[in-house]
């Protein structure tokens, strides 16, 4: 059995068949690069095991290195990884600013459509002479061929928050939209299919205003 100093002469004969010179100009412990009179300093423990370090990587240098060639490719897969998780939250972000700025786009267009079907109220000879006809009527929706409560509610409310604002707008409509008011104004309609229709489509309005109210105005 060897003492500490015998074992440490083994190693040392051992190494010296072996190159050791290789290791110990090396001066490496643990991972770390020393000063080169760091050895100097070392403790028995210590210099044994930066030894043992040496001896180790050359009896396992083909082992280390597709050790050391396995970590390098999980790194690169790794900032592979990374990377794509930067394009996509960089996507992402792109795609949040698309859909904000179109959500603001949506609303000015909004605001422009319910702008415009006021001034054509305004502009509308409702109590003149002239021949009333179904396509000169300002009708409260975007498109009076797909009428609908879910329809009328986008047109006239979408962009109001304000909840008196919201019942002073639907009991102006119901107003306006009133069948008992059209009916004064049947015989400024030119002919009975037209009577019919804006008759018809009036109706329809007036009956989707008043569910609008029993919603939004209690």
């Amino acid at each position: 059995m060897y003492n500490n100093e015998q074992w440490l002469q083994h190693l040392f004969d051992v190494l010296a068949e072996d190159e050791v010179d290789h290791y110990s100009n090396r001066l490496y412990y643990e991972g770390e690069t020393c000063d080169p009179k760091g050895i100097d300093r070392m403790s028995e423990d210590d210099y044994a095991a930066f030894i043992r370090k040496g001896m180790y990587e050359k009896q396992h240098k083909q082992e280390l290195k597709e050790q050391r060639k396995k970590e390098e490719e999980f790194k690169q897969k790794q900032r592979a990884k990374q990377r794509r998780m930067a394009e996509m939250q960089a996507e992402q972000q792109r795609l949040m600013r698309h859909y904000q700025a179109e959500q603001i786009r949506l609303q000015e267009m909004k605001h422009e459509r319910r702008a415009s079907y006021l001034a054509r109220w305004n502009q509308f000879d409702i109590n003149g002479q002239s021949s009333i006809m179904f396509k000169d009527i300002p009708w409260p929706t975007a498109d009076i061929k797909r009428l609908s409560k879910v329809d009328v509610e986008d047109f006239l409310l979408s962009t109001i928050k304000d909840n008196s604002e919201i019942r002073s707008i639907l009991r102006q409509e119901q107003i306006r939209f009133h069948p008992d008011r059209w009916h004064r104004w049947i015989k400024r309609m030119p002919s009975e299919r037209q009577k019919k229709k804006i008759m018809e489509t009036v109706t329809d309005i007036s009956r989707i205003i008043n569910v609008l109210c029993e919603e939004r105005c209690t």
